[in-house]
């Protein structure tokens, strides 16, 4: 009779761990991995890993907000046109309509398109301050 080893679901990742520790250690101390075949004359060596430059895009990304930032832009492009015809028609909706603007210039500021979110915030709050001023007379 045969005696059967007893099976061990971990005694894979047992042995494979102390390669990994190896190769880790190998690259912490400054050794280059070879490429390519090793019976072949000159091969050549790994490139250095090139190091994640952290782009800006990263320090913006605040997920679902930024969609919902680009849609707030282009409502406020929209809103303008009805401030201004509210400035002129009915100024105290459009201090609401300005106001309103205003919200969705400062939500989008959390877009790519900052600089436009800027100038529309600019635009509603003269609007804001156009029909407010009308409303008091």
């Amino acid at each position: 009779m045969k005696e059967s080893e007893p099976t061990d679901p971990t005694h894979s990742l047992e042995d494979s761990s102390p390669r990994i520790e190896v190769e880790n250690e190998r690259e912490a101390a400054g050794e280059t991995v070879r490429v390519g075949s090793p019976f072949a004359e000159g091969t050549a060596k790994a490139p250095p890993p090139l190091a994640a430059a952290p782009s800006g895009e990263t320090f913006y990304d605040v997920g679902p907000m930024r969609y919902t930032a680009m849609g707030a832009v282009s409502a406020a492009i929209m809103v303008v046109f009805f401030a201004a015809m509210a400035a002129w028609w009915f100024p105290s909706g459009g201090t609401l309509i300005a106001g309103l603007g205003c919200v969705l210039a400062i939500m989008g500021m959390f877009s790519h398109f900052r600089n436009l979110s800027v100038g529309l915030l600019v635009v509603h709050v003269v609007f804001f301050l156009t029909c407010y001023s009308r409303a008091l007379e």
